[in-house]
């Protein structure tokens, strides 16, 4: 039977998704949630989904870290709603974000996966990202751990990743793809067969999570009682929820005559620590006897335990945000462990779409499941007694305007410069386009138009960035959507494709490495997050090795000097690389990123272009680089080895038309006999050994 997690019994949820490191690096992460919370998502939840422990997001070198660790992950993919999406991305271009928006329903599912080489995790329930549903609410959540040791949650971890995309719809995107693909080749081999005592349910749409609930109750054995947790009820009159779905039970005949119901609500204050439970005023109204149950209502406790308090801390309150529905028979219990709260469009009980939910039947003995339910405060009240506080109801699918026609808005390679980025623009269904709309950048209070289209305009608009349209992009991370449907506009959130990634800073803010910091990095003299310092002050060490105009003799514009230090790192570079084949995404940004042998050679490239260089010094830099990269052909083990030796030729294709560069602008100077045969027997050496 699937492991269960509630806040009301263990407050550390986040601590029950952080991966163990035994099993690898985290390769990719999937995220989806109703509500997004930016700040929890980058200072409390990222880090610890990546494993990287106690976190101090004031540190600007922990940022830079962060960012280092996002970029050896092959995807990290988050999934929202529009609704209550509000302009603020997660901080990192390396995170994919997708907010999209569907007539009539919303997104409701929160699902996280975090794949690893030796196993996969995966929590479903009722928190949202946000620090209340991971700190501070009454959750219910269930954490999977799929591995080659421990298969018993493979089948329900697959079984999740086949049905999500189908699930999901409009909030599917590739990256979701590919960090589910990544999954289910981790997790494929260790499924042995269906779990028997747990199932995991998507619903939504015309699927009704109601009727697949009575379905999985066996048909020989009437439900005695029913307990509802839930902290959002629909209206019931004429009928609702409640009313709806006794009926169906008593239908199918598996509802005992004198079936008990009990509801768990939020609690209201009355007197101090005397709470009263709280139901929309409709319930006051239910015909009882007609339903033939004998129903009753209990107030969650709210109060937060003294041993998970400070000491002279101020009496907290935890709010009920668990989704549970649990009914019992004389030997059985099932219970739904997941997103939706007990609503018409939660459980699919109104005509309406119902809203995308996720979450887990669980079966089992009657009285094994009892740790789901939560502890009360004060006695079972009536429905009428219950009703005489007014619950809040669900939210509905957004009324605010979300322009669905855009489907995705995106920083692309600029074909033939890898160094530079294009604006990409997908549009959904363009036969629906039924007016003018425009992109515009960001602060430029619609002055500066970075697209404009109208019906007939394309699936796909692509356009240059000037270098400052480009530096607000990166800072504002959305663009300003104006159409014809709208008379206000909407920020719709970027994305960055993941081959131009490496051309993203490491952080908007953060200095670009130059030529001395690279080379002083690679000899061992300078840490890796010391590279983007934003000031001085930020780093120590980075201002200690650079040329201050204190220092007696400034050797960095000595072209010999220049030299023996680059000839000191050579050996950096290597051992670098090696230790760049954990994944394919740090091989590419050890080989691309804005600190490897490519982003050196451009620098080398660059002070020769800028006549701080010879054309000769500058080449030899470039040939000894080429070296290193050569020799690197065969440091990636299997599975890696083919993904590597591509990303090598890459690396050597960039290279050598850096070289071609050089002589075109400075003909003759690379051309004589000496460095010519040097150049070959190097290359002629190094192809040996990698071949």
């Amino acid at each position: 039977m699937a492991k269960r997690s509630s806040s009301s019994s263990n407050r550390k949820l986040i601590d029950r998704l952080q991966p163990d490191l035994k099993d690898g690096h985290v390769e990719a992460i999937l995220a989806t949630s109703y509500e997004f919370d930016p700040d929890f998502f980058d200072t409390d939840l990222l880090p610890t989904l990546l494993g990287l422990g106690a976190w101090d997001d004031l540190s600007w070198r922990a940022r830079i870290a962060l960012e280092r660790e996002l970029a050896a992950t092959s995807a990290v993919a988050l999934a929202v709603d529009a609704g209550p999406y509000r302009e603020r991305r997660p901080r990192s271009l390396r995170v994919d974000l997708r907010a999209a928006s569907e007539p009539g329903r919303i997104m409701h599912a929160k699902v996280t996966v975090v794949v690893q080489p030796r196993a996969v995790r995966l929590a479903v329930g009722s928190a949202n990202i946000t620090a209340n549903g991971y700190r501070n609410n009454r959750e219910a959540v269930t954490v999977l751990v799929a591995s080659e040791k421990n298969r018993a949650h493979a089948a329900l971890i697959a079984a999740a990743l086949e049905n999500a995309p189908a699930a999901l719809g409009p909030w599917w995107s590739p990256a979701c793809e590919q960090v589910r693909a990544r999954a289910q080749s981790r997790v494929a081999p260790w499924v042995d067969g269906p779990s028997d005592a747990a199932s995991f349910v998507w619903s939504g749409g015309k699927d009704r999570l109601f009727e697949r609930f009575i379905e999985a109750w066996p048909q020989n054995e009437p439900i005695q009682r029913l307990r509802i947790i839930s902290p959002f009820w629909s209206e019931e009159v004429p009928t609702g929820p409640l009313t709806t779905f006794i009926a169906r039970l008593r239908r199918r005949n598996v509802l005992a005559g004198d079936g008990e119901v009990d509801l768990y609500t939020e609690a209201r204050a009355i007197q101090k620590d005397r709470f009263q439970p709280m139901l929309p005023p409709s319930y006051a109204r239910l015909d009882i006897e007609r339903l033939a149950i004998r129903a009753r209502v209990w107030a969650v406790d709210p109060r937060v335990s003294k041993d998970e308090i400070e000491r002279d801390a101020v009496q907290a309150i935890r709010c009920l945000h668990a989704k549970v529905l649990l009914a019992e028979g004389a030997k059985t219990s099932l219970a739904y462990v997941g997103s939706a709260n007990f609503t018409a469009q939660g459980w699919g009980f109104s005509d309406a779409p119902a809203h995308v939910e996720a979450g887990l039947f669980v079966r089992g003995r009657r009285g094994e499941l009892d740790a789901l339910i939560p502890p009360i405060t004060g006695e079972a009240c009536t429905l009428a007694e219950a009703a005489t506080a007014r619950v809040q109801l669900e939210g509905q699918a957004s009324g605010s305007p979300w322009p669905r026609f855009i489907d995705d808005v995106r920083l692309v390679e600029d074909v033939g410069h890898c160094d530079r980025l294009r604006l990409r623009v997908r549009v959904n269904n363009v036969e629906d386009v039924a007016g003018a709309w425009r992109l515009t950048l960001p602060g430029s209070n619609g002055a500066m138009t970075l697209v404009e289209a109208g019906p007939g305009g394309g699936e796909e608009h692509v356009v240059a960035l000037s270098a400052e349209a480009l530096r607000t992009l990166l800072r504002e991370q959305h663009v300003i959507v104006h159409w014809w449907a709208c008379t206000d506009s909407t920020a719709f959130p970027i994305n960055v494709d993941e081959p131009a990634r490496d051309a993203l800073p490491i952080a908007p803010e953060a200095k670009k490495p130059g030529e001395h910091d690279l080379v002083s990095y690679y000899q061992g003299r300078i840490a890796w997050e010391e590279l983007f310092a934003m000031s001085e002050d930020d780093a120590t060490s980075k201002q200690a090795l650079s040329f201050d105009g204190k220092s007696l003799v400034d050797t960095t514009r000595i072209e010999s000097y220049r030299i023996r230090e680059f000839v000191e790192a050579l050996r950096g570079i290597r051992d670098d690389l090696k230790s760049a084949v954990r994944s394919e995404a740090s091989m590419r940004f050890a080989l691309r990123g804005p600190v490897s042998p490519i982003a050196l050679a451009r620098e080398v490239f660059a002070s020769a272009r800028g006549g701080k260089r010879t054309a000769v010094a500058a080449g030899f830099q470039l040939i000894e680089i080429r070296a290193c990269v050569l020799d690197a052909s065969n440091y990636a083990p299997e599975p890696h080895r083919e993904q590597w030796r591509k990303l090598v030729d890459s690396a050597l294709a960039d290279l050598d038309q850096l070289l071609a560069q050089l002589r075109a602008e400075q003909p003759g100077a690379l051309d004589a006999t000496g460095f010519h045969t040097y150049a070959t027997a190097l290359a002629a050496h190094f192809e040996g050994h990698s071949s």
